[in-house]
């Protein structure tokens, strides 16, 4: 008689999975990597620079050390994975650095959740805005130059060395940012942007199982 129950209780789980419509331990696929907050960072290439400059034209030039994509194309379901898309981009000059992150995480066909980190780090101190610290600026100019539809990022800092608002544009990366004791740098290269591309990043790719 237990032997029947058992049996009949491993059939009704098979069925109640099925009914749902939820097969444990599937193979999903992933989307199709796909550029979007990248779009607003720096086109250039590992081992290229980017140059800013002040009212009093002194510089800071800084290298691109790391460019990386990392892309999940598959997992199996009821495992805790999901799909996770990972890109980032570090810059060094010196001592100093700025790094960029994008997250996104989701499970099937969801739309899932978005990360936006960039992070400097200029004399020690370090300066982080994330996407509640984001708007975007319908147009704004520098120098007579009209920008569109441009990401601003802000927060309060209190350190005069700390960033405390940035500006990126589409094709350029950052085009200004503002220090908390009223200094201004602005990206050298404004009037030539150029496309960025998947090409530009170290590719790869992960499953979860």
């Amino acid at each position: 008689m237990k032997y029947y129950l058992m049996i009949f209780g491993f059939a009704t789980m098979i069925l109640l999975i099925v009914s749902c419509d939820s097969i444990m331990f599937r193979n999903v696929e992933c989307r199709k990597f796909e550029l979007t907050e990248e779009y607003f960072w720096f086109p250039n290439n590992t081992g290229d620079s980017v140059v800013f400059s002040n009212p009093s034209n002194a510089k800071k030039v800084f290298v691109v050390v790391d460019k990386s994509i990392v892309h999940r194309s598959n997992y199996t379901s009821d495992t805790g994975c999901g799909c996770l898309d990972e890109s980032g981009m570090l810059l060094v000059n010196s001592t100093d650095s700025l790094w960029f992150k994008n997250e996104l995480r989701y499970v099937e066909n969801n739309s899932g959740n978005r990360y936006v980190d960039v992070v400097f780090t200029l004399n020690g101190l370090q300066s982080g805005f994330f996407e509640t610290h984001r708007t975007i600026l319908p147009t704004y100019s520098i120098n007579s130059i009209i920008f569109n539809d441009v990401q601003k990022f802000e927060y309060p800092y209190t350190e005069s060395e700390q960033v405390k608002t940035v500006y990126m544009a589409k094709n350029l990366g950052i085009i200004r940012y503002e220090m908390v004791n009223g200094e201004i740098w602005t990206n050298d290269n404004i009037t030539k942007p150029k496309t960025t591309t998947i090409e530009s990043f170290i590719y790869s790719e992960s499953t979860c199982e």
